[in-house]
This record gives C-alpha cells, sequence and structure tokens, in this order.
C-alpha cells in the first residue's frame, strides 16, 4: 500500500514499504490504476486513512524516525503536530498509519529513534 502525503509548500511524497523492512519515502504525485501481470491489479482509492485525516490543515511541527527491534532497522516516521502525533511504519511488508505512541507499536517492538 502506498499513501501520498501533501505539504503545503513542500510538495507530494509517496510513503510505501521497502522490500528491505524499511519506509520508502520520496518525492511523488499519486498514479492511476495499474495491472501487475500475472499478480494482479493496483487500485488507487481516494481517501485518507485516519488518524491522519484528522490532521488535515495543521501544521506538522516535527518528524522523528521509528525502529523496529528486531530486525533493528528504521521501519517508519512519526509526524508530530501541535496536539497529537501520527506514525506511518513498514511492518512485516504492510504500511501501517496510526496515532503515536499506542500500546500497539510498543507491542511490535517499535520505538522512537532518540
Amino acid at each position: 500500500m502506498h499513501v501520498w502525503l501533501s505539504v503545503e509548500g513542500q510538495g507530494t511524497y509517496r510513503l510505501h514499504t521497502s522490500g528491505d523492512g524499511s519506509l520508502d519515502v520520496s518525492a511523488g504525485v499519486p498514479h492511476e490504476d495499474y495491472h501487475m501481470e500475472p499478480h494482479g491489479e493496483v487500485a488507487v482509492e481516494p481517501g485518507t486513512p485516519l488518524p491522519l485525516g484528522e490532521r488535515v490543515g495543521q501544521r506538522i511541527e516535527g518528524v522523528s524516525w521509528l525502529r523496529q527491534d528486531p530486525p533493528g532497522t528504521e521501519v517508519g516516521v512519526v509526524l508530530h503536530f501541535a496536539v497529537g502525533a501520527v506514525a506511518v511504519a513498514n511492518l512485516g511488508d504492510d504500511l501501517v498509519v496510526a496515532a503515536w505512541p499506542a500500546d500497539a507499536w510498543s507491542a511490535a517492538g517499535v520505538a522512537e529513534v532518540v
């Protein structure tokens, strides 16, 4: 799964899982649906995953990295807002978008890099 994050004045970034377990963050705009023969079709659906949808229009105050143990690699980012934070991470090749902090992150061995 990919998530595109548009940041006013900075552009649009694609966040998606990478084969090495990390989160790939790169500049890029949403693309159209496409076929991955013989593996099926990729569908691009409009919408904003919660809790990011609750933050539309808010200023990102800071960004920090997330690490998972094991495998001990950087797997995602935390977007810090004036009130609250949202994490986006590659957990077992699934893109997870959820409030930060939360017990589910700790249970998965995910911690903020300090």
